[in-house]
């Protein structure tokens, strides 16, 4: 099992993933040329979670390189849920962020019709700093809230000790 880069063989494994019966509620999801677009872009990277070969998560980061020092991560998604890999996998992919970085935060956002990756992210030490609400507008046409949470690199630190 591995945390790493994605590359663009792997658009079709994190396209699949992100089309998951039942993640239209939390997840979006882009096209082949878009995602290729931001893997190809230096603002942005792409980490997958491998298995055996298998592509089974992804995560997009966004905002490197910013000046305020914030890493913005996107569609943290494993292809199962209820596995034990989500605790796995955030620690893996704030691991990256602080190690591999200079970032100072690490923040995302997740729908609060998302149980179970509200717990993780609490769970693994992000603060929750407030709800973004009617962000998000599902395929028929409701809206949906969404919580807003962030880690700094000195609560990083300090769960790693």
């Amino acid at each position: 099992m591995s945390f790493e880069p994605a590359t663009e063989a792997d658009i079709p494994a994190i396209m699949r993933i992100e089309r998951t019966p039942g993640y239209e509620l939390f997840v979006g999801t882009y096209e082949h040329e878009v995602h290729l677009t931001y893997m190809r872009s230096e603002a942005a990277r792409y980490f997958v979670w491998r298995e055996d070969g298998e592509v089974l998560g992804f995560v997009i980061f966004f905002r490197m390189g910013d000046p305020n020092l914030i890493v913005e991560a996107k569609r943290i998604v494993l292809a199962q849920t209820d596995t034990g890999l989500g605790r796995r996998f955030v620690r893996a992919l704030m691991d990256w962020v602080f190690e591999e970085t200079d970032a100072n935060r690490l923040e995302l956002d997740c729908s609060m019709e998302n149980p179970r990756a509200l717990h993780v992210y609490e769970a693994e030490g992000f603060s929750r700093e407030g709800v973004v609400r009617e962000v998000y507008r599902t395929p028929e046409g409701r809206f949906v809230s969404s919580a807003l949470f962030s880690i700094l690199r000195r609560e990083w630190e300090a769960l790693r000790r």
